[in-house]
């Protein structure tokens, strides 16, 4: 019978996640949206609020995290971390221009 594997956490870096199962061993990589940045604070809040929102959308995890990779990317566009985090908006619009579809 054929081990089921799942993901069990999901690691942030600078430059990509990291989905890793049970055994520890990166199962996928999510590229980081490229874009300027200007202030770091609330990024790791808004990821992980993206990736929240994805899982409630019901999308597959690989989506939710990317759609927590683009949270994050226009929360460091921006001065200061509670302005960063973005309204679905200004998120859609960041989205549109790196050609990624909103899970919602």
């Amino acid at each position: 019978m054929e081990r089921q594997r799942r993901i069990t956490s999901v690691s942030t870096c600078t430059i990509d996640e990291r989905l890793k199962d049970a055994d520890d061993e990166v199962q996928r990589i999510v590229p980081a949206f490229k874009v300027e940045v200007r202030d770091t604070p609330g990024a790791g809040d808004a990821f992980t609020a993206g990736l929240a929102f994805g899982l409630a959308a019901d999308v597959p995890l690989t989506e939710a995290v990317r759609f927590g990779c683009l949270t994050a990317a226009r929360a460091v566009t921006i001065r200061e971390s509670v302005p960063g985090v973005g309204t679905l908006p200004e998120i859609y619009t960041l989205a549109k221009k790196h050609g990624f579809e909103v899970p919602l």
